[in-house]
């Protein structure tokens, strides 16, 4: 799994690079996404076979898909905020710091912006797609199959996984920390939606506020 992710971000990360050098963007750009639709659907293909799921049903029930605590739904938000001021707290020390390297990057290209095809597409991965599909395989998949060795093992190792399958070393440590709150999110209620709904805020914000100063 770790290498089918590093060779899909490295394709992403190529597009990226390719588009930033010759400013053929948009046919580079859909191609590096249709890929990693291709990508999430056979993560969700994987995570069905493990999990001997043979319908979207047993697949729900198996990864604890439940629907959100709508009530308390105030927790996830509130984790949102925190997270993302604590991501952008690092950022801003460690561009300060200096090296490069410290500083997290956007895993979406900011050329992304510069087709309406192409942003839908890219809005649909990132605000939806790569919210449920991420959840299912991290926590629906990892966390749960990792519980019986206790809690900590279990949240701990797939945040890692997590973080370091975006293969950006400035992103490492903050998201490795959002990967620790995915899952004690996940762990709290036994439910992947309030991991989803993290994930959606989170991932949503990111993508408007690219948009919007791009």
């Amino acid at each position: 799994m770790v290498g089918l992710a590093v060779a899909a971000m490295a394709g992403v990360l190529d597009v990226e690079r390719g588009t930033e050098a010759a400013g053929e963007s948009v046919g580079e750009l859909r191609l590096g996404l249709s890929a990693a639709l291709v990508y999430d659907i056979l993560i969700v293909l994987l995570v069905a076979y493990l999990t001997g799921s043979r319908s979207p049903r047993e697949l729900m029930r198996a990864v604890a898909f439940r629907a959100p605590d709508v009530p308390r739904i105030w927790i996830t938000a509130l984790a949102v905020v925190a997270m993302y001021g604590f991501v952008a707290g690092y950022a801003a020390v460690a561009r300060s710091l200096g090296p490069d390297w410290l500083e997290p990057r956007s895993t979406i290209p900011d050329a992304i912006t510069s087709d309406a095809v192409t942003l839908v597409l890219a809005g649909v991965l990132t605000c939806l797609v790569a919210p449920v599909v991420e959840e299912l395989f991290y926590r629906g998949l990892l966390t749960r199959g990792l519980l019986p060795w206790g809690a900590w093992p279990a949240v701990a190792v797939p945040a890692v996984i997590f973080s370091a399958v975006h293969l950006d070393p400035g992103s490492f440590l903050p998201f490795a920390v959002v990967g620790l709150v995915l899952g004690w999110l996940y762990w709290r209620r036994g439910a992947l939606a309030d991991a989803v709904v993290f994930h959606f805020l989170f991932n949503s914000t990111s993508f408007v506020l690219l948009v919007a100063t791009s």
